[in-house]
Parts: C-alpha cells; structure tokens; sequence
C-alpha cells in the first residue's frame, strides 16, 4: 500500500475534508449541560489508616538507630580492642630480621642478586 502524505493530498485538494454540523456549537453547552448529573457524587470514603501504617515511619526510624548505635559499640569495640595491645613490643634483633626477609625471599624464589637489582633500579 502506497503512504498517504499530507502535502499530496493538499495539493490535489484544496478544501477541508472535515465538516461540522450546522448550529453545532451552539448547542454545544446545553447538550454537555445535559449529560452531566443533577447533584455532585460524592467523594469516596477516605479508607482507614492502620496502625501499621501510622506507625511504619517510626518503626524505620528505630531501625536505623538501633544499626547506627551498632556500628558504633562495633568501632569502638575495634578500637579498644586495638588500643590494649602492648605498647612497649621488643624489636626483633637484627638476625631475626634477615632470617625473616631470607624466608619470605626463599619462599617468593628472589635472589639477593635481584632485590639488590631492584633497590638500586638496575636490570
């Protein structure tokens, strides 16, 4: 089917395709007049709020209290916790210390030849 195209149509017709009735809009008031009730319905009972309902916003409020206060006794739970290990800690020795760094090196497979390599940033 061939599309219908508005600026064709114009130019084959220069008329409106459209009518009206005759004393349509003078009439037009009375017959809306006519079909509309005599009285105003009246509006729909307001349906009843439950007590759920009402006290819904409350019970979101305390919610989130309540997981506020939580996820503060938790911080400050974690930061006593933190806070009473020893102070005064002995600091390893200096054999302690290479034979830490010489196990976390065996254990990763590193040369000292290549952390020295890396520390002075030759390749």
């Amino acid at each position: 089917m061939k599309g219908f195209k508005l600026s064709e149509y114009e130019k084959r017709n220069n008329k409106n395709p459209f009518k009206i009735p005759d004393n349509y809009f003078e009439h037009f008031t009375e017959q809306v007049m006519k079909r509309l009730p005599e009285e105003a319905e009246e509006a729909p009972n307001e349906t009843k709020i439950t007590l759920y309902a009402r006290i819904k916003p409350y019970i979101y409020l305390a919610a989130m209290i309540s997981g506020l206060a939580f996820g503060v006794k938790v911080y400050q739970y974690q930061q006593s916790r933190f806070m009473k290990q020893p102070q005064n800690q002995e600091l390893l020795t200096e054999e302690e210390a290479e034979q830490i760094v010489d196990d976390v090196c065996n254990f990763a497979m590193i040369s000292s030849d290549d952390i020295y390599a890396y520390a002075t940033g030759t390749n």
